[in-house]
């Protein structure tokens, strides 16, 4: 399982590096424009959640930082070494992408663009829900009054 993340993840890296214009588009559009439709991304989501992967990637990231930290080096040293990525949230990035196109509806779209379009020059991926109604549906349902506050 985590070779087929590994490919998910290489796929959408390229895949957002080919996009030279923002788009939006339905889950399945998405997927298959990536060349990832085959994948099972149920499957893909529970892995993530039985071995906790983010979690451990983040606490081994953190580790490192710390101890980068706690060593007394010269400057010169310091800066000749390879510095720790500080992207270990993308791990949890990946995993709320993949549930949330796990969980789809017809009308969710994914918007992409490429990396001039994007904050700060980044590429970015970006899940919207045009229907709130299906995801609060069973919660409304057994309520016997809604308040709405705001």
């Amino acid at each position: 399982r985590l070779r087929q993340l590994k490919q998910f993840c290489t796929l959408l890296h390229r895949h957002l590096q080919s996009v030279e214009k923002s788009t939006a588009q339905i889950v399945g559009a998405f997927l298959v424009s990536m060349g990832a439709d085959h994948y099972d991304l149920p499957q893909l989501t529970r892995f993530l959640e039985a071995t906790e992967l983010p979690r451990k990637v983040r606490g081994y990231v953190e580790s490192l930082r710390l101890r980068q930290g706690s060593c007394k080096k010269s400057v010169a040293a310091a800066a000749s070494e390879p510095r720790i990525p500080a992207a270990s949230g993308a791990v949890y990035a990946v995993s709320e992408l993949l549930g949330s196109l796990n969980n789809s509806t017809s009308s969710d779209r994914v918007l992409c663009s490429g990396e001039s379009q994007g904050e700060g020059g980044e590429a970015t991926v970006r899940y919207l829900s045009l229907d709130a109604e299906s995801r609060f549906q069973e919660i409304l349902a057994s309520a016997r009054a809604i308040l709405f506050v705001g």
